[in-house]
């Protein structure tokens, strides 16, 4: 099975008005790889990145997120269902997903090694660091 990175997509409305009318609710990735509708009826716009991250925190509970980061690519998602309805019919809809990161997997083995390249000309050096040994040659 292929890994896939949480991910939380939502639509914000634009205009001004019956913002209620206008509200889709959120998708996030699943493990299989699938953008999956949550019909929980706050899990709509977030715009604000505390709320983002609060919400990845709420769709993955079992990882520890602690940071977020807006993708820099548009990605095509369809089948977003309004607020307050079950089918989710609407075509596809072009979105920026936020990534939902967690501590990386060297930190929770509890070491961590920083690489670090050099570029001279005509030579190229490759520094590495064990954090752990608490000398920083940097």
């Amino acid at each position: 099975m292929q890994h896939h990175d949480p991910m939380v997509a939502m639509i914000c409305p634009e205009k001004v008005g019956d913002k209620m009318n206008r509200l889709f609710h959120n998708k996030y990735m699943t493990a299989d790889g699938k953008w999956s509708t949550d019909f929980d009826h706050k899990a709509t716009c977030r715009q604000d990145k505390v709320e983002i991250l609060e919400y990845c925190k709420k769709v993955y509970p079992d990882k520890d997120i602690n940071n977020i980061v807006e993708s820099n690519h548009y990605v095509k998602i369809g089948n977003w269902c309004k607020l307050g309805r079950t089918k989710c019919k609407s075509p596809g809809r072009w979105v920026k997903p936020y990534r939902c990161l967690g501590k990386s997997k060297c930190i929770l083995r509890n070491k961590l090694t920083i690489t670090r390249f050099w570029m001279r000309m005509p030579l190229l050096t490759l520094t590495t660091i064990d954090i752990d040994s608490g000398s920083f040659p940097i």
